[in-house]
């Protein structure tokens, strides 16, 4: 019975640690898509500020 009770504690620390790392490679996307959008909406504020024939 311990022997299954270890290998069963063995899991679930397997199981955390693969959590852990799903939740930090989210996070990391997460932070690239905020990156990604904060760089279109400057995108969006230099192309509406510009003169000329692109601007509308």
């Amino acid at each position: 019975m311990n022997r299954r009770i270890e290998r069963s504690q063995d899991a679930i620390e397997r199981l955390n640690r693969h959590f852990e790392r799903l939740r930090i490679a989210i996070d990391r996307k997460n932070g690239r898509i905020d990156r990604l959008q904060a760089a279109i909406e400057r995108l969006r504020v230099a192309i509406g500020q510009m003169d000329g024939p692109l601007s509308s």
